[in-house]
């Protein structure tokens, strides 16, 4: 990813944002947010952000995260996965997660987590067919629209 694909990856995030529960923001990023948001990766160590393209269009993108922000959580990291409507159930999720981890598993990290706010069943299929497995569900933990949903942590281990 680079600071050109900000604006489809903003599209593509505000879409999930204002018409699902799947992002737990309630508010739509702007260009400065986003900008902001996109100082973190570095592509070198932990944090890595990579985009699916095809003619210059954004079709999804992945991106590792820090995970909690106290110094001993430094080697886990959290994980994200968006596909815009057109790319979705194409497998384009699954070789995003693939080159990710793939990039990610020299790197000094233990676990990576994913943050699924449910029902997700093509977001749970997605990480499971990449080796993550269930690790924790907070029942109730979010509300959007109205309405109260679970979140399922899923865990992938590196080493």
């Amino acid at each position: 990813m680079t600071s050109a694909h900000l604006s489809q990856v903003k599209d593509i995030y505000n879409h999930y944002i204002k018409h699902t529960h799947i992002n737990f923001e309630t508010n739509p990023y702007n260009d400065d947010y986003m900008l902001e948001w996109f100082e973190q990766f570095d592509h070198s160590g932990r944090y890595h952000a990579y985009v699916a393209v095809e003619n210059e269009q954004v079709f999804g993108f992945a991106l590792s995260q820090k995970f909690r922000p106290k110094p001993a959580y430094s080697t886990s990291i959290e994980v994200t996965f968006y596909l815009t409507e057109a790319a979705a159930g194409k497998g384009l999720g699954k070789k995003l997660g693939h080159h990710l981890l793939g990039n990610l598993k020299h790197q000094d990290i233990n676990r990576a987590y994913a943050a699924i706010a449910l029902p997700n069943a093509a977001s749970v299929g997605l990480h499971k067919s990449l080796g993550f497995i269930e690790a924790a569900l907070l029942s109730q933990v979010g509300r959007k629209f109205d309405k109260f949903y679970d979140v399922a942590y899923l865990e992938y281990q590196f080493s």
